[in-house]
């Protein structure tokens, strides 16, 4: 049965009216009564928590990491000597170029984690003369970035001749993007990189392929 606060006060004086020898008793009977009571006399804490650790990620991709011209030649008709091709744009026309086709989308380097690269190398497999050959090849980088994605300074922000200086172990190779570095966050996480070659009318044929290696530290 449920005792009200109203007849627990009653009790209550009743105890203390009531001689020494009674008091213990009543005292006794108030314990035994008091798990059935609702008090105002103490209030009460309860903490639940939710846990989990959340781990730091760092990973660089080429989301877009092929361009490809097909196959083609100089047009050496005219005296034409060279045939141009790059991503900024159109391919020389035909009046320099036979058979190569339009690329337009370059390589897109991507921090694609959750941490900061405080800087970001790249390498080369080729350089101009060991790739295409002849008389005065040109292979070229050009980086830009989506809106702040390189924190620090983003070098090769105009065309640049991609030389030995990129051929070495990936470490010691030029920095793309400098110290404070490559952001990761969303809107702000791809580097944008245009090729441009120039090919010699007697540049090496077949199949040519330069590689680029992104480095990041972090």
């Amino acid at each position: 049965m449920d005792v009200s606060n109203k007849t627990l006060a009653v009790l209550l004086v009743a105890t203390i009216a009531v001689s020494l020898g009674a008091l213990f008793v009543s005292i006794n009977k108030f314990e035994s009564l008091e798990k059935y009571s609702v008090s105002g006399f103490a209030t009460s804490n309860a903490t639940g928590t939710a846990t989990l650790t959340i781990g730091s990620t760092a990973r660089l991709i080429f989301q877009d990491d092929t361009v490809d011209w097909t196959s083609g030649s100089v047009n050496t008709t005219g005296g034409n000597l060279f045939c141009n091709l790059t991503t900024e744009g159109s391919n020389d026309d035909t009046t320099y170029c036979i058979g190569f086709t339009t690329d337009s989308d370059g390589l897109i380097l991507r921090n694609d984690g959750n941490t900061i690269f405080t800087s970001v190398r790249l390498n080369s497999s080729q350089t101009s003369d060991t790739m295409l050959g002849g008389t005065d090849p040109l292979l070229m980088i050009r980086a830009s970035e989506e809106n702040n994605a390189c924190l620090g300074e983003l070098n090769w922000t105009s065309m640049y001749e991609i030389d030995s200086d990129f051929t070495v172990d990936v470490a010691s190779a030029p920095q793309l993007c400098e110290d404070p570095g490559f952001n990761f966050t969303e809107d702000d996480d791809d580097i944008y990189l245009d090729i441009n070659v120039t090919i010699p009318y007697n540049s090496n044929t077949g199949a040519r392929t330069v590689a680029f290696r992104a480095m990041g530290t972090y």
